[in-house]
């Protein structure tokens, strides 16, 4: 399913919204949603999936984003947490707005699930505490 521009649009602003986190993320969802209005059934539920994707992997998006722009982490939400490709967000994108982030994100998105070896420790990329995450960079043996 191809994403259209105003969809992501959406999910960033809500993004924006939600990650103030001057309330629960389901009041700042809700208060964005009020905000409004002429957004659909499925628009709604497709910017309520990314910004839940995002609260509950927050941390290894901004790593992947390589920043805190919330349109930066809608698409990373997009490619790593809903497995869309990029053909399908290119009617979407400002004309180069990926440019040099493309093989980085292609790169994140191919390893949505997988194995990362970091010296001779493993951790499992993907669905999973994020300990599991933190305790791959470590250095103490």
């Amino acid at each position: 399913m191809t994403i259209r521009a105003n969809q992501l649009a959406a999910l960033a602003s809500a993004i924006e919204r939600v990650r103030r986190f001057d309330v629960p993320a389901d009041n700042g969802l809700r208060s964005f949603f009020r905000a409004h209005p002429e957004m659909g059934q499925h628009d709604r539920a497709f910017v309520a999936e990314g910004v839940f994707a995002l609260l509950r992997r927050m941390r290894s998006l901004e790593a992947l984003a390589a920043t805190a722009e919330p349109r930066k982490l809608a698409i990373a939400v997009l490619v790593r947490e809903q497995g869309r490709s990029l053909r399908d967000l290119e009617p979407a994108l400002l004309r180069g707005e990926l440019g040099r982030e493309r093989l980085r994100v292609e790169r994140f998105a191919g390893a949505r699930v997988g194995v990362v070896r970091d010296d001779d420790r493993v951790a499992r990329r993907g669905p999973g505490p994020r300990y599991w995450m933190e305790g791959a960079g470590r250095r103490d043996r």
